[in-house]
């Protein structure tokens, strides 16, 4: 429920570098969401942390900062985040 909450917040305010929500049946604990590329293998703890912070202006955190979280998007060579069922909305974003 919780990663259904965020994903279709992160969607209202126009953040393109996460999945899209498709389907969410909350009865069998089960949702469809975009592919956002394939998961990323080396990645420095710098540039990992500036991409978790990428959504704080779109009033998220993820809570779960590691890198097994990020992917890449070779459509548009775009780094990705997915998995927010730990992210919490920021206070005045609610």
């Amino acid at each position: 429920a919780n990663e259904v909450r965020i994903l279709r917040h992160l969607e209202a305010r126009g953040c393109g570098f996460v999945p899209k929500l498709l389907e969410a049946d909350p009865e069998k604990l089960k949702i469809i969401t975009t592919n956002c590329g394939s998961r990323v293998e080396h990645l420095d703890e710098a540039r990992v942390k500036e991409l978790f912070a990428e959504l704080e202006p779109f009033g998220v955190r993820h809570d779960d900062p590691d890198m097994r979280n990020v992917t890449y998007r070779q459509a548009d060579g775009r780094f990705c985040l997915i998995d927010f069922e730990l992210a919490t909305i920021l206070p005045g974003f609610e």
